[in-house]
């Protein structure tokens, strides 16, 4: 949720100010965005849960319908996002293990999507996904519609450079100790925060246990991670943004 608050948050009031450390004003931000959000409905949910799951001896209730894999599909209903859904997808025992948001751009039926990744974990690094025309096509001088797929890639290998030298990038939990030294809470839940999210999920979470929703088996390890392409898919050609901790 914190990812796609931070994907979805409009600039901060005290953005524009050199040196501002407005913690209010950024929190404010996200729970603007929460605001905008109405609960999620079953049916934009899909669970899952991992063939095995129950014979770790730990899990008492052999029948458990307690989810390992979900994708929940959320709307943030503002001028920006309104109408753009945005898919969230955690798991467990999947093929990969990354944190990650997928920009998913609108797109012509007839072409691939163009896309922006940014990924967090484990290698901090962006991609841009576009479709381009091919040079052969160029070259000939044909009308024909045609198009490629390229893919423009930046690596963070764990150095910033400063004016006079260049140090290391430190770990997410290295530098929220710092932000407790120095008194930033930009990256720390507020209150209100917290009880407006637990509002967006409650009423799903309340569902699933009075009509014991069934979570759909997988296999450890799946060929493919993305399960949610099938929440996805009836948005057809809209832009999406998928948020993935896997």
């Amino acid at each position: 949720m914190q990812v796609l608050l931070l994907v979805a948050m409009e600039l901060p009031s005290d953005a524009s100010s050199e040196g501002s450390d407005d913690t209010d004003s950024f929190r404010a931000a996200k729970i603007a965005v929460l605001e905008r959000m109405t609960p999620i409905a079953l049916e934009d949910a899909l669970l899952g849960q991992y063939d095995g799951y129950t014979d770790d001896p730990t899990i008492e209730n052999k029948d458990t319908n307690c989810p390992t894999y979900a994708a929940l599909r959320c709307f943030v209903n503002n001028d920006r996002w309104k109408g753009v859904p945005f898919i969230l997808e955690a798991g467990k025992a999947l093929d990969e293990k990354v944190v990650d948001v997928q920009i998913v751009f609108k797109n012509r039926p007839q072409f691939p999507k163009n896309k922006l990744t940014l990924e967090i974990q484990p290698q901090a690094r962006m991609s841009m996904t576009t479709n381009v025309k091919p040079v052969d096509c160029i070259s000939s001088g044909s009308s024909k519609a045609a198009a490629a797929t390229a893919v423009l890639a930046t690596n963070y290998d764990g150095e910033a450079i400063g004016e006079d030298t260049t140090y290391p990038i430190e770990n997410a939990y290295t530098r929220l100790l710092f932000d407790v030294l120095k008194g930033n809470q930009n990256n720390f839940v507020r209150a209100d925060e917290l009880v407006r999210s637990w509002e967006v999920f409650t009423p799903l979470l309340h569902q699933i246990e009075r009509e014991n929703v069934r979570p759909l088996p997988y296999q450890v390890s799946p060929a493919k991670r993305r399960c949610s392409d099938c929440v996805e898919g009836k948005h057809g050609s809209q832009r999406i943004v998928r948020v993935f901790v896997c």
